[in-house]
């Protein structure tokens, strides 16, 4: 458990090592059941089905690669999606995305194109960890990816603010998602992260063996 625990701390660092949006963590919940900005505690939830666990543990073993979560293809729209209202000239939209029975994770964005005064937050139910403002400034081009930091637990918010002059000037949409699989039934390979030579390879050699591209973790790459 302590290498795994290792690991995902290394995994962590590389990502927040290009990390340009500010994560707040915080000892206990700072985000009330109405969320940051919105009026009422309704909220919409997509559900993600999870993973065969044995099945993804045996395809790594046999690419004799070590990762901790599994991409999941999705189709989410948020705007489309979401629940939205109305909250004193803005309209706020939020939509929670579980992963069933997911010990993490991370949310992979292929469109996201905010307005000028547009704002995204991500969050966890829990309100203890808040991703955010993300603003115009990591709007991404066609053919790359935005992703989020990694969230544990199996649920994440997305929450939206937008003027209602703006409305029509958005387009976010969620390719995928990375779906973290328990450290507990991980089994490390001998020749692991945490073998001879730990801590001598690079941040992104330590990234793509832990299965992430390089141009997509946690921010776009231009």
């Amino acid at each position: 458990m302590k290498q795994i625990f290792l690991s995902l701390i290394t995994f962590l660092l590389c990502i927040a090592s290009k990390a340009q949006v500010q994560v707040n963590r915080y000892s206990e919940s700072e985000i009330s059941s109405k969320g940051i900005s919105g009026k009422t505690n309704i909220v919409k939830e997509v559900f993600i089905k999870g993973v065969e666990t044995d099945e993804v543990l045996k395809k790594w073993e046999k690419e004799k690669i070590q990762k901790f979560a599994a991409p999941i293809l999705v189709d989410i729209s948020p705007f489309e999606q979401g629940l939205w209202e109305n909250s004193d000239g803005y309209l706020v939209n939020r939509i929670k995305i579980t992963a069933q029975e997911a010990h993490s994770i991370v949310v992979y964005f292929d469109k996201l194109n905010l307005s000028k005064k547009a704002e995204l937050f991500i969050y966890n139910p829990e309100g203890t960890i808040l991703t955010g403002p993300i603003t115009e400034k990591e709007n991404i081009s066609v053919n790359k990816l935005w992703a989020s930091n990694v969230f544990q637990g199996s649920s994440v918010i997305l929450e939206f603010k937008v003027p209602e002059t703006e409305r029509n000037l958005n387009s976010v949409h969620i390719q995928k998602i990375l779906y973290g699989i328990n450290p507990k039934v991980i089994r490390l390979p001998t020749d692991s992260l945490m073998g001879p030579g730990f801590g001598l390879s690079s941040s992104c050699n330590v990234c793509l063996r832990m299965g992430i591209r390089k141009e997509s973790y946690c921010t776009s790459y231009r």
